[in-house]
């Protein structure tokens, strides 16, 4: 979904400009009042936050599957069960002895690997805006996200993605 990329994106952000629970309670979301807050006008604020920098900037679509893609479709003829899922089995392992703990076996549906999704963010850029500011902070919560995870249990390597052949406005376009 386009609102979890774009928390998502959001989130890291935040976090590596030191806006995500400061002056707050750990963990709070950003929030602030000033219109020129590049973070509140890429990617909005909340209807109860009252700040005057206008309409967000940042639009972001659902990611659909992009089936002609060559790694998604041999993806698809390896699948088993629903196209373009996986089912995985794991258990918990006790970190001292290596060894499974007890009846612990869990089963994840997950998107595997190489499955190709198509992306379509949308700029809005006003005439007060410093395009480029709004931009290069865009590409850096891109490749901050390229270095985490989208989605749970990163930490068991789900969720990584890498953005690739991106274009803006028709022309080639790297991070």
């Amino acid at each position: 979904p386009g609102s979890s990329l774009k928390s998502k994106l959001r989130a890291l952000h935040e976090m590596t400009k030191g806006n995500f629970g400061s002056q707050r309670q750990p963990g709070q979301p950003h929030q602030c009042q000033n219109p020129q807050c590049v973070t509140c006008r890429l990617f909005g604020v909340g209807a109860s936050e009252r700040v005057e920098s206008g309409p967000c900037r940042l639009v972001v679509r659902d990611c659909i599957i992009a089936e002609e893609d060559p790694a998604t479709e041999r993806v698809k003829e390896q699948s088993q069960g629903l196209p373009f899922t996986e089912e995985k089995t794991e258990t918990a392992i006790d970190r001292i002895t290596g060894a499974a703990k007890g009846t612990t076996l869990r089963k994840t549906e997950r998107v595997p690997a190489g499955v190709a999704f198509a992306l379509d963010l949308s700029l809005r850029v006003m005439d007060t805006d410093d395009e480029a500011q709004l931009l290069e902070t865009l590409k850096d919560a891109m490749r901050l996200l390229e270095k985490d995870a989208l989605g749970g249990s990163g930490s068991r390597g789900y969720g990584k993605i890498r953005f690739e052949q991106l274009t803006l406005d028709g022309q080639a376009f790297t991070l």
